[in-house]
């Protein structure tokens, strides 16, 4: 049985040539070869290798090891610093997503307390004392949800969002001070109200991708968060123009051909907002389960209150022969429809912001795992490297050769 073919250096004495020692089984000359230098190599070259096989023989046995564990270290540790890295923006980003929380729940209490003061308003200059009163009394709740919200936007210090929120808060001081002192009818007020809510809605969505919502990676959060974010504040913009354009008719108890036309496209686009909303809602419950038995139960009910909202107002004003059902009445119910629009999108926020947490929780687990999998390993490669040193060394020590080998001392 042939040995394998290396070459074993003894250092016979300090002042001594390094001898070789070679197999008396191995052929002739097969040893030499390995140590032989390429003849046309430049002279600088062989020097070069002459001095780094110098340099290795030099090293013991164990800082062999050593530099060969750390360059497995190396080798290990850029793919361990990407995966770390990667794993760090993952935190990151959830963690901005619900930062962002708080400034959208109050741009939404900004877009709901402004369709409610549309509604309010509609009855309070069409002459209801009592609709007034409460107008008065929405007003102040709206001023303030505005200052909220304009500390907040400064508090981001984003121009974009800073330019698009200045001219809506302009236009609502103008608005309350308008309706207040009586300087407008209900129809200035429908349209300076109309006008308004979309450029809030801007806002909204500004803010929304300020904090990276809209890029969310996960298939669950992704479709929550559209319908959350993007497409249910729309549909109830929608229901609140039904709402205000159905209660200044039933207040004044007729409607022109064309106000009915002109409510009957609103409640189509309702239609289109809520198929909308609940198709995004069912892909998020598809790829969460969990998320159906959360919020399916208040979903479905919000659905069919929409739909009975329509439903009114399409029998009781769109093709009604003569408007006599109350105004008040009718406000009631689709302030409670919005209202329950409203609720299950702050539910769906609170899920969503669950799940993020979950995914925090999760990557900080899943890094410690990795972590700790590493240190393992890295402390189970030393003791095998030690243990195969050893094991190396200990027979050649113990051998009857002249001299013993320097490159086994202390392993």
């Amino acid at each position: 049985m042939l040995l394998p073919r290396i070459t074993i250096r003894f250092a016979v004495d300090k002042g001594d040539k390094v001898s070789q020692s070679k197999p008396a089984n191995i052929p002739p000359g097969d040893c030499d070869n390995l140590n032989s230098v390429p003849a046309n190599l430049p002279a600088g070259g062989k020097l070069a290798m002459d001095q780094n096989d110098a340099s290795l023989h030099r090293l013991l046995l164990w800082q062999k090891f050593v530099i060969l564990s750390l360059i497995g270290l190396v080798i290990a540790a850029i793919p361990a610093a990407l995966y770390f890295k990667q794993t760090a923006e993952a935190i990151d980003t959830a963690q901005l997503e619900i930062d962002g929380q708080k400034p959208a729940a109050a741009i939404f209490k900004v877009i709901q307390l402004t369709q409610q003061h549309r509604g309010l308003a509609a009855l309070a200059l069409a002459g209801s004392e009592e609709a007034r009163q409460k107008r008065a009394l929405k007003q102040q709740e709206t001023s303030q949800a505005y200052a909220q919200m304009d500390t907040i936007i400064h508090q981001l210090n984003d121009k974009g969002i800073e330019d698009a929120w200045r001219l809506p808060k302009q236009e609502w001081e103008a608005l309350s001070s308008d309706i207040a002192s009586g300087r407008i009818n209900v129809v200035q007020s429908y349209i300076a109200h109309t006008k308004l809510i979309p450029e809030l809605l801007i806002v909204n969505d500004l803010t929304v991708d300020h904090f990276g919502l809209q890029l969310d990676p996960h298939p669950d959060a992704y479709q929550l968060i559209q319908a959350v974010f993007y497409y249910m504040p729309y549909l109830a913009e929608e229901t609140g123009r039904m709402r205000a354009m159905g209660v200044a008719m039933l207040a004044k108890k007729e409607a022109s051909a064309e106000e009915r036309q002109t409510l009957a496209a609103i409640v189509a686009r309702v239609q289109d907002r809520l198929l909308q909303t609940g198709t995004a809602f069912n892909k998020a419950a598809a790829a969460n389960p969990q998320l159906r038995k959360a919020l399916g139960a208040q979903w479905l009910a919000t659905e069919a209150q929409t739909a009975g909202m329509m439903a009114l107002a399409n029998a009781q004003i769109i093709k009604a022969e003569a408007l006599s059902y109350s105004s008040s009445d009718y406000l009631a119910r689709t302030t409670s429809a919005i209202d329950a629009q409203f609720a299950v999108n702050t539910a769906a926020a609170g899920e969503l912001e669950q799940m993020l947490n979950k995914q925090i929780g999760n990557l900080h687990r899943q890094r410690a795992i990795i972590l700790g999998a590493m240190l393992s390993l890295i402390v189970l490669a030393g003791v095998a490297a030690y243990l195969i040193a050893r094991s190396v060394c200990r027979p050649l020590i113990r051998s009857e050769r002249p001299a013993s080998p320097d490159f086994c001392r202390h392993a």
